[in-house]
């Protein structure tokens, strides 16, 4: 089914991305905690538990606040648009000013928008398809 193979194509699109952008936040984090004395690594603990944090509460305010609100004034196809943007958007910003606070701004914001908006978009994307073929393709969608 062509519907499904851009589904496919889109979400891995998306999560090859997602962790290119990943990588680079890792990679910032080290060199910021990284002294003279060696890497700190409770420092650098200190900070990736302060980052899942914070992904955890805005994607429980986006599931709270944005997404009904979006489904309710936007609409699915036009709310599908979100995810994309800011990505593209975020990458750009990423490359563009790289440093630590950026990265951890555009990334948490971007796993939180999909934990909480694109993921369940995605999955009103499947309420069209059969549910044979739903069944049949979901795991390979849903990397």
């Amino acid at each position: 089914d062509t519907y499904l193979h851009y589904v496919l194509v889109l979400s891995t699109l998306y999560e090859v991305t997602l962790t290119v952008l990943d990588y680079f936040l890792k990679l910032v984090s080290i060199r910021k905690f990284t002294t003279v004395a060696g890497l700190s690594v409770s420092s650098l603990t200190t900070f990736l538990g302060g980052y899942a944090v914070f992904i955890n509460l805005l994607s429980f305010l986006f599931s709270l606040f944005l997404f009904p609100l979006l489904i309710r004034r936007f609409g699915v196809k036009a709310s599908l648009t979100l995810y994309p943007t800011f990505l593209v958007l975020a990458t750009l910003l990423t490359f563009t000013k790289p440093g630590l606070e950026v990265a951890f701004i555009c990334m948490g914001c971007l796993k939180s928008l999909a934990y909480s908006v694109n993921d369940p978009l995605k999955e009103l994307l499947y309420a069209v398809t059969p549910m044979e073929v739903k069944f049949a393709s979901k795991s390979w969608i849903d990397v």
